[in-house]
Formats: structure tokens, C-alpha cells, sequence
């Protein structure tokens, strides 16, 4: 703490308001906002082994993938996560969560070009969280390729719907 303050007293920012009574009032705020963080990130964790069992549910046993979203849920290195500011929570988050609409792309008929178009968002905003999911069209151009092998209307609309999305 004492790193952070310094290091923030030296580029110029967060000093502590007239508001706060003392340093040590103002330090207690700053520790309050990082508890915050700390519950957030687990509810995003928690949050983010409800979405892997409902993805998980698509394609196997509803057995199998639920010990496979507790085991995900119980993973030391998921929990060491939740007490680092990092930006790992959100992204496992938001990549589960535009895999799940991803696939729900693919069963619903109905809502499939709209199921696409906002998994392509999601993957987006994900990217913006952290850019290694750039790659992701030419992963999926080639996963379209294999879904319909010669029907070339198909692949393109369904790629031209996703990297809309996904750099709109």
C-alpha cells in the first residue's frame, strides 16, 4: 500500500480530497473501493461457472458438466484471481459468455443471425479486454469451413454476420 501511495503521489493523482478528515481516512477509502473490486471479481467468477455449465450442458451429460463447472469454480488459480486487480476475471467472463451465445448461434433456428451477430459483438468488447482474441475470425472462418464444408452462400453470410459484429 505504501508502493501505491507513493507511486500515486509522484505522477500526481488520487491525493486525498478536502472531504477526507486525514491520510488515514482517505486510505480506508481506497481499501474500500479494492474490497469492492475483490467482490466483484467473484461474483464474476461465480457467474463465469454458471455460464461454463450452461455451455458445458449444450453438449454433454448435465452430470458431467456439472462437476465440470465445480471443479472450474473450486480452481486455486480461479480463486488466487479474485484477490489480484486483474483483468483475467472479466475476460474468462466475457469469452464464456460469447461462447455460450456462439453456440445457441448454431441450435436456434429462429434467432441464429441474431444469436451470431451478438456473439461477434461479445467476442469484440471481449477483445477489447484483452486483444489475444484477435485471432478469433480466422479460428472461425476455418471452423465455418468445416461446419459446411461446400456451401459457400453460408460460409460467407455467416462470416460476413460475425466479423461485422465483431469490429463494428
Amino acid at each position: 500500500m505504501i508502493y501505491l501511495d507513493l507511486v500515486l503521489k509522484s505522477w500526481g493523482g488520487l491525493q486525498p480530497r478536502p472531504e477526507y478528515s486525514s491520510k488515514a481516512s482517505f486510505d480506508e477509502a481506497i481499501l474500500r473501493a479494492q474490497h469492492i473490486v475483490y467482490i466483484s471479481q467473484a461474483i464474476l467468477n461465480a457467474l463465469s461457472s454458471v455460464v461454463l455449465f450452461l455451455l458445458i450442458s449444450e453438449f454433454l451429460d448435465l452430470l458431467l458438466a456439472f462437476v465440470i463447472a465445480v471443479m472450474f469454480g473450486v480452481n486455486p488459480y480461479l480463486i488466487i484471481l479474485t484477490g489480484l486487480l486483474h483483468y483475467d476475471t472479466l475476460h474468462i467472463f466475457m469469452m464464456l459468455v460469447s461462447t455460450y451465445v456462439l453456440s445457441l448461434a448454431f441450435k436456434n433456428k429462429k434467432w441464429r443471425y441474431a444469436f451470431l451477430g451478438l456473439s461477434g459483438a461479445l467476442w469484440g468488447l471481449t477483445t477489447l479486454v484483452r486483444p489475444v482474441s484477435l485471432i478469433l475470425p480466422a479460428l472461425f472462418a476455418i471452423m465455418l469451413f468445416i461446419y459446411f464444408k461446400k456451401d459457400w452462400k453460408k460460409f460467407l453470410l455467416y462470416f460476413f454476420i460475425f466479423t461485422t459484429a465483431f469490429y463494428g
